[in-house]
């Protein structure tokens, strides 16, 4: 069984370690960001029995766990510990685990590597979402959206079901929070008209000037973008048309994962995922948001525009893919410029097909959808079991 210690318990109450001295929805977002430790909730969905102790009298190797919501990496974590928390740690008593539900991962190995080396202490272990952590030693993957999506979903119990009716759009293609390869992705999905066939939404662009209506093209660092697409006339145009909304529905709300609008999902054939990411530090990690668990849980068809590698990862957690019924070669070009052209085809070929043709490709993706909701509503114990038994069994 693994053992968790905090500074501040009092039997099954305690505060996030390191967490600053305010409500506790505020912690994630004060400095230094060290938020309620999500995994707890996950191990209690799932019934894995675990110790809570306080760093004053916890059993030996039990872990000292910091929930980081954002990683500052000019906060000296050693220097924030109480005394006898650092002596513990230093004398390898206790062991030190950081839960950070991104997937940078590059800069923090630096970052760790200096504080050990700084205090002269035993590598933390350090659990992430991004698929390169696997490979590195001290670090673990874990994929946070997948369970904080699914715990969101269960409690609010939101669930579209695969139907044969026909539906009224093509395509999905919901962006909420601006980035300039999105950006250009969604001007060339404009620009192409692929959006009169499409529930589409991009809220615009927050570049401090008092909302995204104020912003325009010639405000944003276009060499910032890995995706130059050679469209800046096309996304001049866009900009200057935003926002776009399909719902009514506010930005808070959109950012809730208890949220559903129905129709997105069982209303249109296929979801155009716009992920988090497309290139992970010039890494080929892979990193899977609740953006992509959204038509997986309510059975919808999907297109990723991401990180190299996701459709892999996806079929390595047990989930089913497209390929044979859509061309996702796509997954595999290191290029990301390159993989986005190859994506831009695939939705050009399905934009270009008959309604009677979508309701043929929907019956063929029906086991498949369905195959991949009953998954993710599945229990996690397993996974939670094998990132157990992993933190273990690291030295």
């Amino acid at each position: 069984m693994i053992n968790f210690c905090f500074d501040k318990i009092n039997g099954d109450d305690f505060s996030p370690n390191l967490a600053a001295d305010c409500e506790v929805d505020q912690c994630a977002v004060t400095y230094p960001f060290s938020d309620y430790p999500r995994l707890l909730e996950y191990l209690d969905q799932e019934q894995i029995e675990y110790g809570l102790y306080s760093t004053l009298d916890a059993p030996k190797d039990s872990f000292y766990f910091i929930n980081v919501n954002y990683f500052d990496h000019s906060i000296d974590w050693y220097d924030l510990m109480p005394v006898h928390t650092f002596n513990a740690i230093k004398n390898k008593k206790y062991k030190l685990i950081f839960f950070y539900c991104e997937p940078e991962i590059v800069d923090i190995k630096h970052t760790l590597q200096q504080l050990v080396e700084k205090h002269n202490v035993d590598h933390p272990q350090f659990i992430c979402h991004s698929t390169l952590a696997s490979k590195l030693p001290n670090f673990h993957y874990f994929n946070d959206d997948e369970l904080l999506y699914r715990s969101a979903q269960n409690y609010s119990k939101h669930q579209s079901i695969w139907h044969n009716n026909h539906r009224s759009k093509k395509f999905t293609f919901l962006v909420r929070r601006h980035k300039n390869w999105r950006l250009s992705v969604a001007a060339d999905f404009w620009s192409s008209q692929l959006h009169n066939d499409s529930y589409f939404s991009y809220n615009g662009i927050d570049a401090g000037h008092g909302g995204p209506e104020d912003a325009t093209i010639y405000d944003i660092n276009l060499d910032n973008n890995p995706l130059q697409l050679d469209n800046i006339d096309a996304m001049a145009d866009f900009t200057n048309q935003m926002p776009f909304n399909c719902d009514a529905q506010s930005d808070e709300l959109h950012d809730d994962y208890e949220n559903h609008i129905d129709k997105f999902y069982s209303d249109a054939y296929w979801n155009i995922v716009l992920e988090t990411y497309v290139n992970l530090e010039g890494t080929i990690g892979s990193f899977i948001t609740e953006k992509t668990f959204k038509p997986i849980r309510h059975n919808q068809a999907f297109i990723i525009i991401g990180t190299i590698g996701s459709l892999s990862h996806l079929r390595e957690l047990g989930y089913k893919t497209f390929d044979g019924i859509i061309d996702e070669s796509y997954d595999y070009i290191k290029n990301d410029l390159q993989r986005y052209h190859a994506v831009r085809n695939v939705i050009h070929d399905l934009a270009a097909k008959s309604s009677n043709e979508f309701q043929e490709i929907n019956q063929q993706v029906k086991p498949i959808v369905e195959h991949n909701s009953a998954l993710f509503n599945a229990s996690k114990k397993h996974r939670l079991e094998k990132l157990i038994n992993n933190l273990l069994s690291d030295p």
